[in-house]
């Protein structure tokens, strides 16, 4: 069993959304990783295989949110590197299989 630390906003908010995205993809290997900065300071979305949008505070190391990637969110993260054809075509099935995880 992994065990992930979540901040108030994860558990509070989110965690129907990550619970649905555990019932109905596999969270998969972090394949891809973009820094930012949000309201409570830096963070990293980590995209995964399956197409699966995780995003951690740097400053915590907690999980801040998931969701399931749109392409162009995918694609924002990739920035210039190309993304693998098989990726794409995961997170194109998903968006079409799992749409209701989009609305979550």
């Amino acid at each position: 069993m992994i065990r992930i630390a979540l901040t108030h906003h994860a558990e509070a908010d989110r965690l129907d959304r990550l619970t649905a995205i555990l019932q109905n993809l596999e969270l998969g290997e972090i394949v891809q990783e973009r820094e930012f900065t949000y309201d409570n300071g830096p963070a990293v979305r980590c995209l995964t295989s399956t197409g699966v949008v995780l995003v951690k505070s740097l400053r915590t190391g907690k999980l801040v949110t998931g969701y399931m990637a749109t392409m162009e969110q995918a694609l924002k993260i990739y920035g210039r590197t190309r993304m693998p054809n098989t990726l794409y075509q995961t997170i194109k099935y998903n968006n079409k299989k799992y749409a209701f995880l989009l609305k979550i």
